[in-house]
């Protein structure tokens, strides 16, 4: 991901959250910029931007901050190959395990994320700004 993706970042992000938004353009930028070690990558087809995702490496922790692929490309293995490269790249910085916080309610992303081995490990009340509740998932390399 580079920032001129941002834009069409936001749109896929925007598309698959169901028109709800939790990043804005400069917090992309933000952390496309930051000096912390990250993985921010697209995945495109013709061209078009489908997916994305981003997360920050703290030794011996990776975070895996966002993922999104559009609604008419979900379930075609986009996701998959997004969080395969995601977890690679962890084990290149010597992360040890991955951790990633997903909303309370959204089963399809915990089913996802179960699938490849993440496992709940804590529970947060009024976790994000609209006041849902957060699961944290954990994933050793």
């Amino acid at each position: 991901m580079v920032p001129s993706d941002v834009k069409d970042v936001l749109q896929v992000d925007r598309l698959a959250n169901k028109g709800l938004w939790f990043w804005d353009k400069w917090i992309f930028l933000s952390e496309l910029t930051q000096s912390i070690p990250h993985y921010y990558a697209v995945i495109e087809i013709e061209g078009e931007i489908i997916g994305f995702i981003g997360g920050r490496f703290e030794n011996p922790q990776a975070h895996l901050s966002v993922i999104a692929i559009h609604p008419q490309f979900q379930q075609y293995g986009y996701g998959t190959q997004l969080l395969t490269q995601f977890e690679k790249e962890a084990r290149t910085y010597h992360c040890t395990y991955v951790r990633l916080e997903v909303k309370q309610h959204n089963q399809g992303a915990q089913s996802f994320y179960r699938r490849f081995g993440y496992q709940s490990i804590q529970f947060e009340n009024n976790y994000y700004a609209e006041g849902d509740h957060a699961l944290i998932m954990e994933k050793q390399l």
